[in-house]
């Protein structure tokens, strides 16, 4: 800057008109032009750089699309473990709380007091329902459990359920007055509001002076509209991709006395029976004052008699129920009636030690006594009552005790849904109308002869036509968009779990599936060739809800008849002490094994017990017509029973054990034995069925030759020195039976359902994300 100066100033001082023409400069360096033109991006270059934006928004947008359907995807597979999860938790806890533990069926005439029995791990009920095989979404799983059973969960934690108040009771006997009108309390009939309420129509005054009713069984003291119980039935069922899992309370009341289940008034006189009729007080200015609250009433049959019923008993209690016995009603002419309902209450679980004959003639107006235990089809839920008004006509056993899965268009139904048992028009179980003389009884919801119809909301509404819109719905709702319910069974022969009715495999190794079944171990694997759950192998052909085409496993109840082999009478003759049946300790007549005529006053009689014709075609066929040692299509035994070895007649009468083909007499008098005849070590022997008191031979025992001793001392032991007779046999597996120079065994010939297999599978609507789970459970202790 200096130097710029000091350049000025000598051009100034320079020669006279002389013009200095240097220019100033600077260190700084040039300058450029104000004027001088800007430089900006061409076309070429904005196109790449456009190009190059987009492509990186594209990435970017895809990243986060990658990502975010990532997450949607996660939270799909989350929503479905968890659904998972909870059906996982729930059914496996149904199972694992099952009553039933050693899961044998109940044979035809099993003795509950034998000690093959065990009524202590077979209590309640296991039912399975395959029905169409091809078909996932038709099986129907169906158990009694109790949260007090800790074998396979320490949770004990109860069932909880709906139950409304019951009414009325009688009125206090002074002191008590009246109390105002609330708005909980609309005024009883006869009277209006400004009147006043009297104490013994409100709420809590009955509540407490009734407290042998289902509101109180959860212990509380505060009317909550709630109940609970130890035990209660359940039932799995699919139907238009909605999983419900039904929950019935068996009642125990709080005070643990089993003679309270059935409800009482003050009075101790039961409801929702035919005998109650509510009493009519003093402040009462209507002969028919206000019974109920919420929809209960009061009906009248043809003789103006009061029926007091709950319209509707499960709009208003979750519990376990069946219509109640038939009574006869006294009038002109006098009719038969349904008496109302029963609650199964806890004692239903177990079996009766000695199940009764309940013999029925058709001349008393309650000839027929039904079974209280839940083990007996028609007491429990989904199953039909039966129809036991007693025929004029004699011994024809009574009709019904059929589960109804299906409609009447045959559309699936599985078990009716909450909203359809809650419909004011659904009103089994609790019966009270004329029973008729034949089983269509259109006025029972569970008799097919009513109508299960779906047509008013289209196929996809999946909700009978009578019964929609029911005030609860979805309580039930397990899981929604479900498309497959599957249950397995474990099929000891074939080792894998297969649908009931199943026709198995190629397992003798001709190419062919096997469709008949074989007398013998053909194929030597040691065991039998048959499949477990083959067809073939039903022993009830008319018992399920699909007529002869059913699939079903049932743990049964033991039917009871003095007629085992369908040949007009008793099987032993000598009924000594006249009551009907032969006992323990009486006798065949002249030692052969084989009755030689009935001797109680029965012997026109071919069938009388605890029997249902439950196909309702008039017999109850009980016979051996074919000779194989089985109860030909007996309705009376459960479908599938299966054994370790099946017992095959031979030409002499005698039977064998599948899996040793060698034949064996009958017992023979001494004088008749010969070497053919002669037992060894190692041999089998299905005792007859006369004298073993079962259905079929080689059921539930058979028994082998552990040994043969010397019993007279001649040392000739290979001599037939037994009886003429066959033994008592031993009637616990591993026990010996001792019969002269002969030692037998005894060898459990049932094979109890030791495992099954529920598979689901459903789909996450919102992420399209289907999820198979596949549950085996053990029901082994």
């Amino acid at each position: 800057m200096a130097m710029s100066l000091e350049l000025r100033a000598k051009g100034r001082n320079g020669a006279k008109g002389r013009r200095n023409t240097m220019r100033t400069s600077s260190l700084s360096g040039p300058q450029p032009s104000a004027l001088s033109p800007q430089r900006g991006f061409t076309l070429v270059e904005m196109l790449v750089s456009v190009a190059l934006v987009l492509l990186m928004m594209t990435l970017f947008a895809q990243v986060f699309q990658i990502a975010g359907g990532s997450i949607s995807t996660q939270r799909g597979i989350m929503e479905n473990d968890q659904r998972a999860r909870t059906a996982q938790i729930l059914i496996a806890g149904d199972l694992n709380k099952r009553t039933f533990r050693r899961v044998i069926p109940f044979a035809f005439n099993e003795d509950p007091g034998a000690p093959e029995a065990d009524l202590g791990r077979r209590q309640g009920y296991v039912y399975i329902s395959e029905n169409v095989g091809a078909n996932d979404g038709d099986d129907v799983l169906a158990l009694t459990v109790d949260a007090r059973i800790t074998t396979d969960s320490p949770d004990v934690l109860p069932f909880y359920g709906r139950a409304q108040a019951l009414w009325p009771v009688s009125p206090p006997a002074t002191g008590l007055g009246t109390l105002p009108l609330t708005s909980d309390d609309p005024a009883p009939p006869g009277r209006v509001p400004s009147s006043g309420l009297p104490v013994q129509y409100r709420d809590d005054y009955h509540f407490r002076t009734n407290p042998n009713q289902p509101e109180t069984d959860d212990s509380r003291l505060d009317y909550n509209l709630s109940a609970s119980s130890p035990a209660a039935e359940v039932v799995y069922f699919l139907r238009n991709g909605n999983l419900y899992r039904r929950v019935l309370l068996m009642r125990q009341p709080v005070s643990g006395d089993t003679t309270q289940e059935q409800p009482t008034d003050a009075a101790d006189t039961p409801f929702f029976t035919r005998a109650y009729v509510p009493p009519v007080t003093s402040d009462d200015t209507n002969p028919a004052p206000r019974q109920y609250p919420n929809g209960f009433a009061t009906a009248f049959n043809s003789n103006s008699e009061a029926i007091a019923w709950p319209a509707n008993f499960w709009r208003h209690f979750d519990y376990s129920a069946h219509p109640g016995d038939v009574v006869l009603v006294p009038g002109s002419p006098p009719e038969y009636y349904y008496n109302g309902l029963v609650f199964n209450g806890t004692s239903s679980l177990l079996m009766a030690y000695s199940v009764p004959m309940f013999p029925y003639t058709g001349t008393a107006p309650t000839s027929f006594q039904a079974p209280p235990e839940i083990a007996y089809p028609p007491n429990r839920f989904g199953f039909n009552t039966i129809n036991a008004r007693p025929l004029l006509t004699g011994p024809t056993p009574p009709q019904g005790g059929l589960p109804r899965e299906y409609g009447n268009t045959g559309w699936w139904v599985g078990r009716p849904t909450m909203e359809e048992t809650s419909h004011a028009n659904f009103d089994y179980p609790m019966l009270t109308h004329v029973a008729p003389s034949v089983p269509a009884d259109a006025n029972n919801e569970m008799n097919t002869a009513s109508t299960w119809n779906d047509t008013a909301g289209g196929a996809a509404d999946a909700v009978m036509d009578a019964y929609i819109g029911g005030s609860w719905r979805g309580e039930e709702l397990l899981l929604t968009n479900v498309h497959a319910f599957d249950v397995k069974v474990w099929d000891e022969t074939t080792n894998r779990f297969v649908n009931i009715g199943d026709v198995g495999e190629d397992t003798d190794g001709d190419l062919v599936l096997d469709t008949m079944p074989v007398n013998e171990d053909t194929n030597g694997n040691g065991r039998l060739d048959y499949p477990d759950f083959h067809p073939l192998l039903r022993r009830n052909t008319v018992y399920g809800p699909n007529g002869f085409n059913s699939r079903v496993f049932d743990t049964w109840y033991p039917f009871r008849t003095e007629d085992i082999n369908g040949v007009n009478g008793l099987d032993v003759a000598e009924d000594t002490n006249g009551n009907g049946i032969i006992d323990g300790s009486e006798t065949d007549d002249d030692g052969d094994g084989i009755a030689d005529g009935a001797e109680d006053g029965n012997a026109s009689t071919q069938i009388e017990g605890q029997l249902l014709d439950f196909n309702a075609d008039g017999t109850v066929t009980l016979s051996d017509s074919n000779g194989d040692g089985l109860v030909d299509f007996g309705e009376n035994m459960p479908p599938y029973r299966p054994v370790t070895a099946r017992s095959v007649p031979g030409a002499d009468g005698s039977y064998t054990a599948q899996s040793n083909p060698t034949r064996y007499p009958r017992w023979y008098p001494n004088s008749s034995a010969t070497a053919a005849t002669w037992y060894e070590v190692g041999d089998r022997i299905f005792p007859s069925i006369d004298t073993g008191g079962q259905a079929v031979a080689g059921d539930p025992f058979y028994y082998i030759c552990v040994g043969i001793q010397d019993p007279d001392g001649f040392g000739d032991p290979m001599t037939s020195n037994h009886d003429v007779r066959e033994p008592t046999w031993q009637r616990t597996a591993g026990l010996k039976t001792y019969d002269g120079d002969l030692i037998w065994q005894a060898v459990d010939n049932r094979k109890p359902l030791r495992a099954i297999q529920i598979t689901l599978r459903f789909l996450d609507p919102t992420t399209s994300q289907m999820r198979t789970l596949t549950l085996q459970h053990s029901l082994v202790d």
